[in-house]
């Protein structure tokens, strides 16, 4: 009898900077269940991790590294992909993972006991090690000279820069602008999130993006058409 290839590995990105930041194994749907809102309850690095991203109108996302495996095609891959890429809790790497991989997050037996790899995996594991450690001394040199280089140093040019090219500003300038009330103040404006922002720095563009959906924001902005009473064509115009 043939042993069944529906497993796979997949990774968890961040969908701004495209670097994973959980690596994993399953079969059907399996990939998906973390972004289940039952199943972000916990206080994990990967569920903090889902929940921040989720805070500001994203999502993560799923790349599948490899399909059609066996079980134990899956748990090697899981490892040395884990070993590539390392881990945050144990400082080694940029994954939420608290295991190597191998036996499932229920199991917290090392993953490589008992198990034979053939010389190809072992040169693959040894590799990913060697550059995983490179990597993470690299970062560590570099992050102590910014540190070092910045440290007292009051740059208002630097944030106004990260600012106005904020990776998510086109996509916020591009929404349709639609009615927008501050229950607190009264105040009434006809425009996107960052035409709010324009009046109201003190608002963040999460908060709005919650706003939009018929919850309060920060300083009481809410989408005009939550609001029963109001008459929409009376607003002010940008």
């Amino acid at each position: 009898m043939s042993t069944p290839k529906n497993y796979y590995v997949y990774l968890i990105l961040d969908p701004i900077s495209k670097q994973p930041f959980y690596v994993g194994k399953g079969k059907g749907d399996r990939a998906k269940t973390h972004l289940r809102p039952s199943n972000l309850k916990g206080n994990t690095l990967k569920i903090n991790k889902i929940k921040s991203i989720q805070s500001q109108n994203l999502e993560p996302e799923i790349q599948y590294v490899a399909k059609n495996l066996t079980e134990k095609e899956a748990w090697d891959l899981e490892a040395i992909k884990i070993c590539e890429y390392g881990r945050i809790d144990l400082g080694t790497g940029i994954l939420c993972n608290h295991s190597d991989g191998g036996e499932g997050p229920t199991k917290r037996t090392s993953w490589n006991k008992g198990k034979k790899f053939s010389v190809e995996t072992r040169k693959k594991m040894s590799e990913s090690r060697k550059n995983s450690k490179k990597a993470m001394e690299s970062t560590f040199r570099n992050l102590s000279k910014m540190i070092l280089n910045n440290t007292g140093k009051n740059r208002p040019e630097h944030s106004k820069f990260l600012k106005e090219n904020n990776p998510n500003k086109s996509k916020v300038i591009l929404e349709d602008p639609i009615l927008w009330v501050n229950k607190k103040t009264g105040h009434k404006i006809f425009g996107t999130r960052y035409d709010v922002l324009s009046i109201d720095p003190s608002v963040k563009i999460h908060q709005l993006g919650i706003a939009m959906k018929g919850k309060y924001a920060h300083r009481g902005w809410i989408a005009a058409i939550f609001l029963s009473d109001f008459q929409t064509h009376e607003h002010d115009s940008v």
